[in-house]
Order: C-alpha cells, then sequence, then structure tokens
C-alpha cells in the first residue's frame, strides 16, 4: 500500500534566480527481495540547465556520487517528474541499489546554489540496528525547490513534511553539519533558533528580506528510551525567498482540492488515484502555473479556466508500481 502526503503551498512569483542548483534529497529503503537497499535521490535544478527535462524525458547532469570513499559515479541520470517556467525548474528523481551488510555514508556534491556554492547531500544508512527483527527504513521528504514568503504577512512558519514507512519512530530534524559533510558551502544560513526539531518547522518572521538557503538532517530515533544515535540520516536543501511587495497580503492566490493540505491517502499499487487542483486568483489576473512536486509517474492535464471565473483547474492522476511501496509526498502551489 502506498501512503502519499499531500501539501500546498501559496505562492507569488517575482524574479529570478541565479546559477543552476536548486536544492534536492535522498531517501532509502530495505529490498529484502534482493537482500539490497534502494537509494532514490531526488535533485532540483533551473529548468534551462536540464533542458531536456520535459515529460518523460530522462535528463542527465554532472553528479558525483560518493560512499565511504568506495565507489563514485560521475554522471547521475535522472527521470524528469515535473518542471515550472515561472520559478525555472526542473526535476527528477532515480533509484539505484546498493548493498551492504552493516553502515553506509554516502554523498551527492557539486556546485552551483544560487550563490555559486558548492554543495553537498548527504545520506547515513544503517541495515542493522534494528536486527533480528526487521531491517529500518529511512524518512522521506520533499519541498517545493523554492518557497516564497511576502514579508510582514505573517507567512513566517514553514511546514517541513516528513513521512516515515516504520510508523513508531520519533523524526527530528536538525542543521545539518559543515563538520559531518553534510551541506558543503551552504550550512546555516538561518539562525539556530528558527529550527524546531521536533515539529519540523522553520520560522522566519524574524529574517529579513533576501534568499536563505536552508540545508537539513531528517533524522529517525527510536521511540524506546532515550537514544540520541539515528537509525539513519537524509539531507533536505531548499531556499527559501523573502519578499517585499507593493500588493497586499490578502491578494495572493488561493489553492483548493478535495483533500486538505498535509492530508494522506493510502493507495493500492496498480490502482490509481485521482485529484483536482483548483487555484484561484484573489484580484482577478491570471493563474500562469500550478506548481508541482510529484512522484515518479504523476500525470499532470493542461491548466485549464473554469468558465469566466478567476479560477483555474488541473487534473493529476498516479497508478503507483510494486516498486514504489512505501510513503511518498507530492506538493503543490
Amino acid at each position: 500500500m502506498i501512503l502519499v502526503y499531500l501539501v500546498s503551498w501559496t505562492l507569488l512569483i517575482e524574479g529570478t534566480l541565479c546559477d543552476h542548483f536548486r536544492g534536492g534529497t535522498a531517501s532509502w529503503k530495505y529490498n529484502r527481495g534482493r537482500n539490497e537497499i534502494d537509494i532514490t535521490r531526488r535533485t532540483f535544478w533551473t529548468s534551462t540547465f536540464v533542458s531536456n527535462c520535459i515529460g518523460d524525458d530522462v535528463g542527465s547532469a554532472f553528479t558525483s556520487y560518493d560512499c565511504d570513499g568506495t565507489c563514485y559515479l560521475q554522471q547521475d541520470l535522472i527521470s524528469c517528474t515535473d518542471r515550472s517556467t515561472t520559478l525555472n525548474f526542473a526535476t527528477g528523481e532515480r533509484m539505484f541499489s546498493y548493498r551492504i551488510s552493516s553502515t553506509l555514508n554516502g554523498w551527492f556534491s557539486n556546485c552551483c546554489w544560487i550563490d555559486g556554492s558548492f554543495w553537498d547531500l548527504k545520506i547515513f544508512i544503517d541495515v542493522a540496528n534494528k536486527l533480528p527483527e526487521t531491517v529500518n527504513t529511512s524518512p522521506v521528504t520533499l519541498v517545493l525547490p523554492v518557497i516564497r514568503i511576502q514579508y510582514g504577512c505573517g507567512q513566517g512558519t514553514v511546514h517541513i513534511p516528513v513521512e516515515d514507512a516504520d510508523g513508531e519512530d520519533i523524526i527530528k530534524c536538525r542543521w545539518a553539519q559543515e563538520s559531518n559533510q553534510e551541506c558543503g558551502e551552504v550550512c546555516r544560513r538561518l539562525s539556530e533558533n528558527s529550527l524546531d526539531r521536533l515539529q519540523c518547522t522553520l520560522n522566519v518572521e524574524s529574517a529579513g528580506v533576501g534568499t536563505y538557503i536552508v540545508a537539513l538532517q531528517i533524522e529517525d530515533f527510536s521511540s524506546v528510551g532515550s537514544s540520541d544515535t539515528p537509525y539513519s540520516s537524509v539531507p533536505l536543501q531548499f531556499a527559501i525567498d523573502v519578499y517585499s511587495s507593493s500588493q497586499q497580503c490578502a491578494e495572493l492566490p488561493q489553492i483548493f482540492s478535495s483533500q486538505s493540505d498535509r492530508s494522506r491517502v493510502f493507495i493500492m499499487t496498480n490502482s490509481t488515484w485521482t485529484q483536482k487542483i483548483v487555484a484561484t486568483s484573489s484580484n482577478g489576473s491570471r493563474i500562469s502555473e500550478i506548481i508541482t512536486a510529484s512522484p515518479s509517474g504523476l500525470r499532470k492535464s493542461n491548466l485549464t479556466p473554469i468558465g469566466n471565473s478567476s479560477q483555474w483547474y488541473i487534473n493529476v492522476s498516479w497508478t503507483p508500481s510494486n516498486t514504489q511501496l512505501g510513503p511518498h509526498i507530492f506538493c503543490y502551489a
């Protein structure tokens, strides 16, 4: 059975950001049939950097992958899932398998973030910490690559969506550490106290106008006892753009769907889930795009107006395969 975690944001698109990397994440799960770890890596780039990332095409971009000094891959082929012209990004994911007997530290790294900085995405895997009963599965997380917040409008809390197939584990978020090779040159761009580790929320009310790179590690812990050692650690990097605008706060467009924000939907494999997503303009202007970050295989229709109103909609559908068992996060704005 598949668990889909639905997350919606309201964004007002203004301006552009430079350089090609827009963030990413990774997760892992144990494949008992092959006795291997399946690692899923998602990356956001500018759409101009990965120009062939359209529809179901496969885009590629130079990214190094290193695991405890024993393996190295230069070309990372990504199956594209989403593309936005207004936010200038393309994204996709790739799953590959790796056989380990105990622990593994893996790094994805390259250049360049918005400000030209080098970056690292680090994943920690431990397959022995729950034996002999079971093997751990890492948390899953996903956000849009740029979350835009209008300054002074009371929108300063950012919820980081996280899910864990193990259910009973405790999930915590923390800042990625340069000393652990988790973030390259993009570590700690916001204040220490802006992150609530247990709720996985960021408070940027006190942040001034500007673009802030966020580099986090999402970790799962035992719900028994008080161990400070995580079962696993997965990365999440994205940007928060705090902007000023002459528009009133209430003029932001609104997003509606049949499921509420941060709701959970259970889907059987090889069955089709559908949803209609509606965007409403508060000032009568045209909605140019509904932006998504989707699981592989999710289909999205063209943006269509509803009569002569200020509403526009898309239909999405997804038929998950047997290889996609576990939680997935679907973001839209």
